[in-house]
């Protein structure tokens, strides 16, 4: 099974890979999947003014960070498993724009996946080229604020299947910090795998602009 995930991922085909994983029940609160952390990427340099990433030294909006591995409704941390290679570090900065977090999600959360190191970039590339987002939420414009309903149908209509139900904002203040977006163990957007904390927003959330920075 890993080896046809790892085949589809290199060949860039458009369905859903199937990840290494067992049956698990599909009630609410006890499902088995994952969830994908994007982070709304001019929050987080704003509360890492240290960061020399490129996540932080050019614009970037939605990006994503970490692939969480749940199991019968508990997300999976600290597992022992190989250590990502800086090849694959290198890979997966084209898209995660951030190296050092990257390393940080395998540690924490990739190598509960049930997937290699390998396996894991790829899913993270996958799942990155799967969910789409709005144009009109420019991260060198400020000003940008959207009601959080309106933002949620925004996505939805990207992502066909994806949904408020399957989607969880999360703020600091006013400011939207992350969207995290929930799947079943196939990739397919699942509200029984959502995170059991709720989403922290309000009706309206602002979007921090871009500051460039000078080092």
């Amino acid at each position: 099974m890993a080896r046809l995930l790892l085949l589809i991922l290199i060949a860039g085909a458009a369905a859903a890979p199937q990840a290494t994983a067992d049956s698990e029940s599909a009630a609410a609160g006890s499902a088995s999947g994952w969830i994908a952390d994007y982070f709304w990427s001019p929050q987080y340099c704003r509360e890492d003014l240290q960061s020399h990433e490129p996540q932080c030294i050019q614009p970037h909006g939605f990006v994503i960070r970490e692939l969480i591995r749940k199991v019968s409704g508990v997300e999976q941390e600290h597992c022992d498993n190989e250590s990502i290679s800086r090849e694959l570090l290198d890979r997966a900065i084209e898209f995660t724009f951030n190296m050092r977090k990257t390393k940080e999600a395998w540690d924490q959360y990739g190598k509960c996946g049930g997937v290699n190191a390998s396996e894991y970039v790829g899913l993270l590339e996958y799942i990155n080229r799967k969910i789409q987002w709005p144009d009109e939420y420019d991260p060198t414009v400020a000003g940008n604020k959207a009601v959080t309903a309106e933002l949620a149908g925004e996505i939805s209509q990207l992502n066909p299947g994806l949904n408020d139900q399957t989607m969880v904002f999360q703020c600091n203040g006013p400011w939207l910090e992350k969207i995290q977006i929930c799947m079943d163990s196939d990739f397919k957007y699942d509200k029984s795998s959502c995170p059991a904390a709720p989403g922290n927003c309000g009706d309206t959330v602002k979007f921090r602009p871009y500051q460039s920075r000078l080092y």
